[in-house]
């Protein structure tokens, strides 16, 4: 790593490091105190030790990355107490100013927010949290240029490594194109990869890029990590550390304490003296107005709870720990927020309020959590994620609550070592269910403390009683009791009760299924006894348990038993009797769980008889849902189409559904494909489409609206979590996939060693074979090597799979990113080339689509690269040190081995490489027949009452080359399905096809029936349009689009000569499509 910025510095850390170690290996604390008082007087020691300002305004922002030489916890806060007692001036400074930025931010001022963050950088220099304030202040002002600018400035200085590392993550989760996924998933690989080795950094990743109040961090090495940065940070983290009780003064020297209080004296921090339970730095007023909010919430008085934040509270935004109760009062009432001002406060409340209910919008919050980590008011996002599952789980939340005392106000009622009189908040917590409480609070409030009393003892039976006749309750406590119901009942062992009560919620539109605690339901249903009858009820209350865990193993389990209950072999044999058999033919029994079905009942002979046997179930469900249904349909047709006859070729294993892709896009994304047409029809006659002049108008419509498209379009082309390049990564590479078999090349030959509780252990051949022959020096010296040569195997492999295998959708350079798709000015300009006003939705996408493949062949070729090359020769040559390593004379067999890794390790890694490539899929070469009769069957689930016959005459011998397997089926489908749509007769249908040879390389295709009517207008009309560039449009409308999906694939998939006609005959319809098939038949057929 890049550690030193030039000699100079050089010579200084080193010294500086030796007086390091030198203090630390004193014996006690006041020694140690005594001998850094003397060190400070050496100005060299002086330098270095304390917080230089220019220092950070110069070059980077992380400190020295000087680790602290010791683990004692003890000696660190001396020092950092130390250095915080120094810099008072400036701390009062920033503490002051920052208190100021954070009320401009919820506010909504993000001007002068700036403002204040570009002065205290200005007092203070570079630190971790003026990046953060200034990065996350752009992104709310949607400023992207001066992002890019401010980022490009940043990573110009002098940094080290891990200061670049750093900056990235910052700006990867403050970025306004950022997703919260993506950012998580980031943060989760780069902790797992430093984990590996045990590096101090694993341990501030959460601390630093997602902090938690409820969770409890290593104190000793976060604060080694942050003790030299800017002295801003420094006091940021020791007092959150503190605030989450991650550091317990009470297993400390008593004066580490005394220490820490004499600070509030001298640094005028509200927080600081919240700790030591001052609420003297608040009015009497206010501290009133506080327990008054609380008391009207008791009574249930949300009216009166709401105006009276919003007239007491409106202008100071950071008494946050005042939200929940002002969120509450809102989801009771049903009612917006009256604060007027359009900050990050009324993001909060407006989010909050949505995400209570539908929990798969928290988008929004959660990505306000990230990019605002820096403000102890995104904290409140904490807390509803703690509260938001339902369970015995108390200490975490108190635990928040005990931090809000310190951040936002001291002065809590609900705290029981707190006491105010004339409150009801207070005296209500304080009391025991028996206490006569004097006070008119609701039936409901005093039903409800009785039974979480009765839950939390564990006494189930009673705790159900008392909620069961709580009739009045709020809606923000409903979800609550419902779910404590739940549990309840499942923890008495009553399943089938639980199972129905979890039903009648949900049918009745009541269950908060994102509230329950599925994991430990699914637990305690295992230790159970089972139901004496299989209701269907429980696969139901199974499958809304246990979907969002994507459990479907245990959702197919109790679904095998209702079957054998229902006395029936598969799925598609139930009846929709009813809405909840409906619902579990339609929602429990979809393809994955149905997959897992098969491997309790052994009931599919192929993957294909799965999508029929689902297409069977939907096809009995009529009306319901349809629109689903319909798009269901559509995908199981493609699939089915795609698995016929199919094998895999050459040694690719990224297969993307573009067809899927495509029609996600149109749906989810349609909006920006709309901003994007009407952007272009409105300055299409002023915009210069001249190439070099495109990137000058960043500030237009056209220029923005594509922008926004393509990015859109790559978020889901790399993150869907189905049909994504990521998911591809994610089962086929990442995990399970490249990273084994790499490394079972060494396993292989057994020349690595295992580790066991996180260190390596000795290798065993190498063991059996030298142990009892070597002196014990020899013999530790070779296990060392062998033991860093598995290290350097698993920290190359752990960086291929949660470093370069990751993807990076935002628009700065990472050489570490292997999967960058950066939209560059050049993507942007080249689609603006292509707009047209005759463009249709699937145009746009497939163009887009293009893009983003033409991109990952490339990402595909420098991965290849990288493991057929750059590993191979990295292992190569630790696999010739390491055999080089060994005496001669010993350790034939283990040295025998090496070679044979060294021998293979080129060819394996070169085969292995060829995972990162597109596969290629083909089908067995076939006769139209075989698409006929696979097109035949397919139709038939869809029309399970009808009686459907397909008489085929084709006399011609063709075979066509196997890749076109899966679009002949999918157009035969398409008529067939049409054509039973249209018959004559309710019960039954005769479909005629014939296929002649017409001409020289063309064929005719004939598909004939019998019709209920024919309109001969829209027959004409159909036949004047259908062979002109219109049919694409057409083709992708919702109705009537049949044939013209027919003459799509006829043109896209098959790109030959072709040309259709409708013909009717009284009432026989018949659709006749010619077609060039000289470049789809199989090379060899004609002779």
């Amino acid at each position: 790593m890049r550690r030193f910025r030039n000699n100079k510095e050089v010579d200084l850390r080193v010294f500086f490091r030796k007086e390091l170690s030198t203090l630390v290996s004193i014996g006690t604390l006041g020694d140690f105190r005594k001998a850094l008082k003397l060190k400070q007087r050496n100005p060299l020691f002086q330098s270095t030790y304390f917080f230089n300002r220019n220092r950070f305004k110069l070059s980077g922002f992380g400190g020295d990355n000087i680790q602290f030489p010791s683990s004692n916890l003890e000696y660190l806060l001396a020092v950092i107490f130390d250095k915080v007692n120094r810099e008072k001036k400036i701390l009062n400074n920033y503490i002051s100013q920052k208190e100021e930025y954070e009320e401009l931010i919820l506010n909504g001022d993000y001007c002068s927010a700036l403002e204040v963050v570009e002065e205290i950088g200005k007092n203070s220099g570079y630190s971790f949290w003026y990046l953060e304030a200034k990065f996350s202040t752009l992104s709310l002002l949607e400023d992207v240029d001066e992002i890019r600018s401010f980022y490009d400035k940043v990573a110009s200085k002098k940094l080290t490594d891990v200061e670049q590392r750093d900056l990235d993550l910052i700006f990867d989760r403050t970025s306004p194109i950022s997703k919260v996924e993506r950012i998580s998933y980031s943060l989760d690989s780069l902790k797992d990869g430093l984990a590996i080795d045990d590096a101090i950094d694993s341990y501030i990743i959460d601390f630093m890029h997602r902090f938690n109040c409820s969770n409890k961090y290593n104190s000793t090495q976060v604060l080694s990590y942050y003790w030299q940065c800017n002295i801003v940070d420094i006091y940021n983290a020791v007092l959150r550390l503190i605030f989450t009780e991650s550091i317990d003064f009470g297993e400390l020297d008593q004066s580490l304490y005394e220490e820490f209080k004499s600070l509030k004296e001298s640094i005028k921090d509200k927080k600081l003296s919240n700790y030591f339970v001052r609420a003297d730095n608040y009015d009497d007023d206010l501290k009133d107005c506080y327990l008054k909010m609380c008391d009207l919430y008791i009574y249930g008085d949300y009216h009166g709870c709401k105006k009276f934040y919003e007239n007491n509270f409106n202008n100071n935004p950071l008494v946050f720990s005042l939200y929940e109760l002002y969120i509450n009062s809102l989801i009771n009432l049903g009612l917006e927020s009256g604060i007027d001002r359009n900050g990050v406060l009324r993001k909060i409340i407006d989010h909050a309020i949505i995400s209570g209910s539908k929990y798969e919008e928290k988008e929004e919050i959660d990505k306000l959590f990230y990019m605002l980590n820096h403000i102890d008011v995104l904290q409140y996002s904490c807390l509803r994620e703690e509260k938001r599952v339902v369970n015995f789980e108390k200490q975490r939340i108190e635990k928040i609550y005990r931090y809000f005392e310190c951040t936002s106000f001291p002065s809590n009622p609900f705290n029981p070592n707190n006491c105010y009189e004339n409150c009801i908040s207070s005296k209500i917590t304080l009391s025991s269910i028996d206490t006569d409480l004097g006070m008119a609070i609701p039936e409901y409030r005093n039903k409800k403390r009785i039974a979480d009393f009765y839950f939390h003892r564990k006494d189930f039976s009673s705790a159900i009683k008392v909620y069961l006749s709580i009739n009045d309750a709020p809606e923000h406590m409903k979800d609550e009791i419902s779910n404590k119901i739940i549990l309840c009942h499942f923890y008495n062992n009553e399943i089938s009760k639980a199972c129905v009560f979890i039903c009648d919620l949900y049918f009745n539109g009541m269950l908060n299924k994102n509230r329950m605690d599925g994991k430990k339901i699914l637990e305690v249903m295992e230790e159970c006894e089972p139901p004496e009858e299989a209701s269907i009820n429980i696969p139901i209350a199974v499958y809304l348990i246990a979907s969002n865990l994507s459990e479907d193993q245990v959702i197919a389990l109790y679904l095998d038993d209702f079957l054998d209950f229902s006395n029936v072999e598969k799925p598609s044999e139930l009846s929709a009797l009813d809405e909840k058999h409906r619902f579990l033919m339609h929602k429990v029994c979809n393809l994955n769980v149905l997959e897992s079905l098969h491997t309790v009942r052994n009931i599919y002979a192929s993957s294909s008889d799965r999508l029929l046997d689902r297409m069977l179930i939907l096809s009995k469900l009529d009306s319901y849902d349809m629109l689903e249904i319909k798009k269901e349909i559509k995908f199981l047709t493609t699939q089915y189409s795609r698995n016929l006859c199919v094998k895999d070729v050459g040694g690719g294993k990224i297969n993307i559904n573009f067809e899927v892709l495509l029609e996600i896009i149109k749906e989810e994304k349609s909006l920006y494909i709309e901003s994007m047409n009407d952007a272009y029809y409105r300055e299409k006659d002023y915009f210069d489409f001249n190439f070099d002049c495109i990137e000058k108008q960043k500030n237009t419509d056209i220029y923005n609206s594509v922008y926004e498209f393509l990015s859109a379009v790559r978020d889901v082309y790399s993150l869907d979590g189905k049909y994504g390049l990521d998911y591809q990564l994610n089962t086929k590479i990442r995990h399970n996939g490249i990273v084994p078999a790499i490394r079972s090349i060494f396993e292989k030959e057994g020349i690595l060693c295992k580790r066991l509780e996180g260190k390596y252990i000795d290798n065993e051949n190498f063991e059996r074979e030298c142990k009892h022959l070597l002196l014990e020096s020899y013999y530790n010296t070779a296990q060392q090597n062998i033991k860093y040569f598995s290290k350097h195997i698993d920290t190359r492999l752990s960086k291929l799979k949660s470093v370069y295998m990751q993807i990076m959708t935002n628009d700065k350079t990472e050489k570490d990113r292997l999967f960058r798709f950066p939209i560059t000015e050049k993507d942007i300009a080249s689609f603006i080339l292509y707009l047209e006003s005759d463009r249709t939705k699937d145009d746009y996408v497939f163009q887009a689509l293009e893009l983003m493949k033409s991109k990952t062949n490339s990402c595909l070729s420098v991965g290849r690269a990288l493991i057929a090359e750059g590993l191979a020769n990295d292992f190569s040559n630790e696999l010739k040190e390491l055999k080089n390593s060994f005496r001669a004379g010993y350790g034939k067999n283990y040295k025998s081995a090496l070679s044979l890794v060294l021998n293979d390790i080129d060819s394996k890694l070169v085969s292995i490489s060829e995972w990162l490539s597109f596969s290629e899929v083909i089908g067995e070469n076939f006769k139209l027949d075989v698409a006929i009769f696979e097109a035949e069957n397919f139709t038939k689930t869809i029309f399970p009452q009808l009686n459907l016959n397909v008489s085929v005459n084709n006399e011609e011998e063709l075979i066509f080359d196997g890749k076109h397997l899966d679009s002949f089926v999918h157009m035969f489908i398409l008529l067939f399905e049409n054509a039973s749509k249209r018959r004559k007769e309710h019960s039954f249908i005769n479909i005629n096809v014939s296929i002649t040879l017409s001409q020289h390389g063309f064929i005719e295709v004939r598909v004939s029936n019998e019709s209920s009517s024919i309109d001969l207008e829209e027959l004409e009309r159909i036949n004047s349009e259908i062979n002109n560039l219109d049919f694409l449009h057409n083709a992708n409308k919702e109705k009537r689009s049949g044939v013209f999906k027919v003459k799509k694939i006829l043109e896209l998939d098959f790109q030959c000569g072709n040309k259709v006609t409708l013909e009717a005959d009284k009432n026989i319809f018949t659709f006749v499509a010619n077609l060039d098939v000289s470049n789809l038949i199989e090379g060899d057929c004609n002779e």
